[in-house]
């Protein structure tokens, strides 16, 4: 209790709570894969990345897949909901896509997409 106590009093003196947030897969590890038209394999795309969160089957016969990495990262101001004027919470956010054309499991072509934001209210 003496913990909760204190983490409570810790809370309310600093005034606000850093949050995270992580969904999807983890594109950071584009890094460690270099993707080649004519060379890099679903397999190897599958190992790094994990499923896809889409798979579509095209007319032609080739496959496309998307792999999505969303992250958000900020505060809440507790002072903020009893303080006209002050924030209540910041967040900075990133997302990432990857959008990957294969013909008989091997890369034809794909595109990488940044997206980055920041809220205040």
């Amino acid at each position: 209790m003496n913990k909760l106590f204190a983490l409570a009093l810790c809370v309310a003196i600093a005034g606000c709570i850093p949050v995270s947030h992580h969904s999807g897969s983890d594109l950071s590890k584009l890094s460690e894969l270099r993707i080649e038209k004519g060379t890099t394999t679903e397999a190897e795309l599958l190992k790094t990345f994990g499923e896809p969160q889409t798979t579509m089957t095209n007319g032609d016969g080739t496959r496309t897949l998307v792999w999505s990495d969303s992250r958000a990262n900020g505060h809440i101001n507790l002072g903020g909901a009893f303080v006209p004027g002050v924030k209540t919470a910041d967040q900075k956010t990133q997302s990432r896509s990857l959008t990957v054309t294969t013909q008989k499991a091997v890369v034809v072509d794909y595109r990488v997409t940044d997206h980055q934001g920041d809220a205040s209210f």
